[in-house]
């Protein structure tokens, strides 16, 4: 708790922009690519590159990852992403890289809840998904939309659980690291033991030998 604690000071207020001018520059690397695509379909609108965040959901994303981001940058932290269609977004926390998911949940109808009027669309809920760490079962690293509270009011938590994330994961890395180090260590010093047991017994048959030798050689003399 206290890493979280220092983690919440550390993001700062985290807050989703309102727009996406002025956006962190990963945000508005992914918004020009996006911008050469409609380029394209505008010239050959056969074209194969289709944009990519058009739909009012993925626009929320962005706005949410550009709020994540210019908190997590301010701490110390990297973002960015892999792919060419900024598919898995992520961030590097030190040496540990956190990936970052979004997706949107369509409702499902419960046996208590009121069925939609005729032609409404009920609203589709937003998932943010960030590494699990299974030795770290207290870390949270789901969140959801609800009724009460969207995710745009808890960017904080999750920049600050993505921040702890990357600093288990460092201390993960590192222990086993370290117990990679013994476990050499162990098998090293009972090879050794080995090798000097095998040392000693081949030393005990010389010794046998060389015994047994002289009895015969004594005998021989007598004889």
């Amino acid at each position: 708790d206290e890493v979280r604690q220092r983690a919440i000071k550390l993001v700062g207020r985290v807050t989703a922009s309102k727009s996406l001018e002025g956006s962190h520059p990963l945000i508005a690397k992914v918004l020009a690519e996006d911008r050469g695509r409609h380029e394209k379909i505008a010239a050959t609108p056969t074209h194969w590159a289709k944009p990519k965040f058009d739909a009012p959901e993925s626009h929320r994303q962005l706005r949410i990852l550009n709020g994540l981001f210019v908190a997590l940058s301010r701490a110390g932290a990297f973002p960015n992403f892999r792919g060419n269609d900024a598919l898995e977004w992520g961030v590097r926390v030190g040496n540990s890289w956190v990936s970052i998911n979004l997706e949107t949940i369509e409702q499902k109808h419960s046996g208590h809840s009121l069925q939609p009027k005729q032609g409404r669309k009920r609203a589709a809920r937003l998932r943010v998904t960030i590494d699990n760490l299974p030795e770290y079962s207290d870390l949270a690293y789901s969140w959801i939309d609800t009724d009460d509270k969207k995710i745009e009011r808890r960017l904080v938590e999750i920049a600050a659980a993505i921040m702890v994330t990357g600093e288990m994961k460092y201390r993960a890395l590192v222990l086993r690291r370290y117990q990679w180090q013994i476990d050499r260590r162990n098998e090293y010093l009972e090879q050794q033991r080995k090798k000097i047991e095998e040392a000693n017994r081949q030393h005990r048959e010389k010794l046998l030998f060389l015994a047994a030798e002289r009895r015969r050689r004594l005998i021989d003399r007598k004889s």
